[in-house]
């Protein structure tokens, strides 16, 4: 490989160490971590929570939690120029300008009383304040349009909440790119997407990164994705590198054990479903030299290997799985529809369909996968079946009776639901043992020393111990949360559990750790289940039939190896297309 010039260098972060400040002590969180970007190249930064791959993203554009996190040692260069050592007002000239950042929940990223047409021309005006209102303006609908949102002069006028999250997200994209930056720092900019969204917005970077011949960061745990978007990666780990080099390499032939295990971790068609995928033990050691972390890892690879060897040996003579024909839930003809604002001068009601004559069976222990893209009526049926919302037409048994909305005490007992982000559905303000033994008390179930007993049997089934009892929500990590949310959802010992995007947002590790967690469960405790997600194959791994929605109908149903293996309807196809692949030999997606 040819040496690349200086003036070729766009980014050179050296030898950075940040540190955070706990109690009187600094403890170095990032150490001495160096990586060069050239003039329209992509460098994807992966790892799990906590690896710190948005504090480095943080740390170049100077953005990062004052006064509790430092940079201890090191240097940032942006076209030769220490960044580290720039005033803030020579600082906003570049931030904005020349370097740009797209942020992972757009939400809380834009202003929610400005426009995004002002929001957007704000940006413009602070760095070419030569230009006029006009010329602005129509800079700005450009960007809109060049970023595929519809009807942009109108959409101008349009406030953040009035926008779904794919036009929120293409508007902070138009945002990154309205100085026409020499550097895009993407900080998990799909996370919250279904595939077709993000596939959209992973062509749309790759485009418009080429229009503009910009060089683009791509922060994300998601591996797949990594794959697709970036010439280059850096893999994380604890606050180190780790691991460096082409895509191509990287994800085919890694060389250290983490980067092996952190690939082995991800559902593929090679791993028979329903068996354990293999994971990452979540804590990550500061203190931990390399030398030690490498056999541990190692160690753990050999765990998988002998874990892969055993369930070869099973696959070869697979148990079957003998699956109830006792009917738990069932809807027939199931609708729901929406009024929607009646234009001016106008008096005709206006409805949007939202689930549309959906018929459905879930047996005893048997998982249900519904899958589709965002707006496809996936969460309004679950909502239906669980009493929170009311059907217009339709019929819906549970336990081959009738399903008594008004009777909400019977209904907690036999359906449960876990959402998808557990900090949002957990009180924070109680401890653990609280937000557990909460439905026993307004069920008036036991005492309150079966309570407590019952609950650190619970944290047991979900792998925690009863030192958990005494904690708070903030005390916990992502998974940790989770395992807290689906023990709370097993208090009542429900029958049926409906798990809304359960995994979406963790990383691929924590992922594993609660699929297999579920599988588990479900498994002990004869569940049923209804998955709902927008990720094939996580799908494809829990679930024995996959109903797949789009546009409030089910547009195709049948087991999970006829769906992911020989879908029939185009629009299944144009999902499993659109959903992220890395070309690996023996662990592929596709």
């Amino acid at each position: 490989m040819n040496m690349v010039s200086e003036q070729e260098k766009l980014l050179e972060v050296i030898d950075l160490s940040l540190a955070v400040k706990r109690g009187f002590n600094w403890i170095t969180i990032i150490k001495n971590i160096s990586f060069t970007i050239n003039k329209g190249e992509t460098i994807g930064l992966v790892g799990e929570s906590g690896s710190g791959k948005s504090l480095t993203a943080q740390a170049i554009i100077r953005l990062l939690p004052q006064p509790n996190i430092k940079v201890v040692s090191g240097d940032i260069l942006f076209k030769g120029i220490s960044l580290l050592s720039l005033t803030s007002r020579e600082l906003n000239k570049i931030r904005g300008n020349n370097i740009a950042m797209i942020f992972q929940e757009p939400m809380t990223a834009l202003n929610p009383v400005m426009t995004i047409g002002t929001q957007i021309f704000e940006q413009i005006n602070i760095h070419n304040n030569n230009l006029g209102k006009q010329t602005i303006k129509k800079q700005v609908v450009e960007l809109l349009t060049d970023v595929g949102i519809d009807l942009p002069e109108q959409r101008y006028k349009n406030y953040p909440h009035q926008l779904s999250g794919g036009m929120r997200q293409r508007v902070m994209i138009a945002m990154a790119l309205s100085c026409k930056p020499e550097l895009i720092i993407a900080d998990e900019p799909t996370t919250a997407l279904d595939v077709s969204l993000q596939a959209q917005v992973l062509s749309l970077l790759s485009a418009l990164q080429e229009k503009y011949n910009a060089s683009l960061i791509f922060i994300s745990h998601d591996l797949a994705v990594v794959a697709q978007v970036c010439q280059k990666a850096l893999i994380l780990y604890a606050g180190e590198i780790i691991e460096r080099g082409e895509i191509d390499s990287i994800f085919n032939r890694p060389n250290h054990p983490y980067s092996q295990a952190l690939l082995l971790c991800t559902p593929s068609q090679q791993q028979a479903p329903r068996t354990p995928l293999p994971s990452i033990p979540s804590s990550q050691l500061l203190t931990e030299a390399p030398e030690d972390r490498i056999e541990r890892f190692n160690n753990l690879l050999k765990d998988f290997a002998s874990q892969k060897s055993s369930l070869d040996e099973i696959c070869q003579q697979p148990p079957t799985r003998k699956l109830s024909k006792e009917i738990v839930l069932k809807t027939h003809n199931l609708n729901k529809k929406y009024s929607l604002p009646k234009p001016l001068f106008s008096l005709k009601k206006r409805y949007f369909e939202a689930v549309k004559n959906i018929s459905l069976t879930v047996n005893s222990g048997e998982t249900l996968g519904i899958v589709g893209t965002s707006g496809s009526g996936k969460s309004t049926l679950a909502k239906l079946i669980c009493g929170i919302e009311v059907a217009d037409k339709g019929d819906i048994e549970l336990l081959q009776q009738p399903l008594d909305i008004n009777d909400r005490k019977a209904l907690a007992v036999n359906i449960q639901y876990i959402f998808q982000d557990p900090q949002e559905s957990l009180n924070n303000r109680h401890t653990v043992e609280q937000l557990l033994i909460e439905p026993l008390i307004i069920h008036k179930v036991g005492t309150k020393k079966t309570r407590t007993q019952e609950a650190i049997n619970k944290l047991a089934l979900v792998g925690l111990n009863e030192s958990y009892l005494s904690r708070y929500t903030h005390e916990l990590s992502g998974g940790q949360k989770q395992r807290i949310g689906i023990a709370r959802a097993l208090m009542l010992k429900p029958k049926l559990l409906i798990c809304d995007e359960p995994v979406s947002a963790l990383d691929v590790s924590v992922q594993a750790q609660i699929l297999n967690l579920l599988i588990e469960l479900q498994n002990k405790l004869n569940l049923s289940m209804i998955f709902i997600t927008h990720d094939l194959y996580v799908v494809r791994h829990i679930a024995d039939n996959i109903a797949v929605m789009h546009h409030g109908e089910v547009v195709e149903y049948g087991s999970a190896e006829s769906i992911c293996g020989n879908p029939q309807e185009s629009y299944t196809q144009q999902l499993i297309a659109a959903t992220p692949t890395w070309p690996l030999v023996n662990n592929a997606l596709a």
